[in-house]
This record gives C-alpha cells, structure tokens and sequence, in this order.
C-alpha cells in the first residue's frame, strides 16, 4: 500500500501517523503543510519519495518505527523545522544519515 503523491499536500494536519499496513510514500505526499509538527512512520515503509514532507515547516518530531526506509529521495524533508528531532524505534537494526 503506498501513500500517493500530493494526497494531503497544503492541508491542516497537525499530527500523521502513518500505520504498518503502507509500504511507500510517494513524491510531495504531504508537503507545504504549516501546521503538521509530528509524523510517525510504520515498521514497514521502505521508501519515501522526493519531497514528500518538504516545506512542512513546522515538522519537528519524525518517529519511525522499524528500521529506517532502504529510499528516501532528495528534499523528503527540505525545509521542515530546524530542531527537527528524528527517533528510531528499538527494532531498527540500521540507519544510514547522508549529507
């Protein structure tokens, strides 16, 4: 199951938790929305597309609950909150952070 790109683009979320049963999130999914300050992101997303949290600029808070997804493609999370902080659940067994 995947999320679909511009799904809940430009919405008023606050809040997303994202459940087990998703395997992707596609391209700009979730992008430009002001107020969306915490995603949690199921044990089985393996992707994340191209900017798909970008310019969410109050995102402070990114749970994932497995291990880290394999593809996160470039700008997933441009321009989100500055102290953004992300957590990785106790079943994650690796994470790759690139600059």
């Amino acid at each position: 199951t995947e999320i679909t790109g511009g799904m809940f683009d430009n919405t008023a979320l606050r809040e997303v938790v994202i459940g087990d049963n998703v395997s992707s999130i596609v391209a700009s999914a979730f992008g430009n929305i002001a107020n969306l300050s915490e995603v949690v992101i199921g044990s089985n997303v393996t992707s994340i597309g191209v900017s798909a949290f970008e310019t969410s600029t109050a995102l402070s808070k990114v749970t994932l609950r497995g291990n880290a997804p394999t593809v996160v493609g470039d700008n997933a999370f441009r321009d989100i909150s500055p102290s953004a902080r992300v957590y990785v659940g106790e079943a994650a067994t690796s994470i790759v952070i690139q600059k």
